[in-house]
């Protein structure tokens, strides 16, 4: 990953902690910009 200057880290966030935290803590805001969804729970 180094080789490509790309760093990737994966967080578990429960849906629950993003939709009470989302607006209000920074790092929860920076993932709801920057972030990507690799998969759902359904």
């Amino acid at each position: 990953m180094v080789r490509y200057d790309k760093i990737f880290s994966i967080i578990d966030i429960k849906e629950e902690n993003m939709k009470k935290w989302g607006e209000v803590l920074p790092f929860y805001k920076n993932v709801q910009k920057e972030g990507v969804i690799l998969w759902k729970a359904a």
